[in-house]
């Protein structure tokens, strides 16, 4: 499965300038790499582990980590709410 993100800021990959990205599902090898990209609290809450989603972004969308770095915060966290979503766990958008 994959998902279409399209930006709301382009960022550069090498010369090349993005205005989206193709999320592939991440396969379980790279689940057991990087570990869940979220957690609940012991009151019942959703926490979404932003570093562990820089990580999926990296690899499922095949840009460096650079790369991440450089997306705005819109765009982080909405690319982040797709992350969780592919484990069957979305935030509100």
């Amino acid at each position: 499965m994959e998902h279409l993100i399209k930006l709301t800021e382009p960022v550069k990959f090498g010369d090349t300038e993005l205005n989206e990205l193709h999320l592939k599902s991440p396969k379980g090898k790279l689940i057991k790499q990087i570990g869940l990209p979220f957690s609940f609290n012991q009151d019942g809450s959703f926490e979404m582990l932003t570093d562990r989603c820089a990580k999926y972004i990296s690899e499922c969308a095949s840009i460096p980590m650079s790369t991440v770095d450089e997306l705005g915060a819109e765009d982080y966290l909405q690319i982040c709410a797709e992350i969780t979503g592919f484990f069957g766990q979305r935030t509100a958008s």
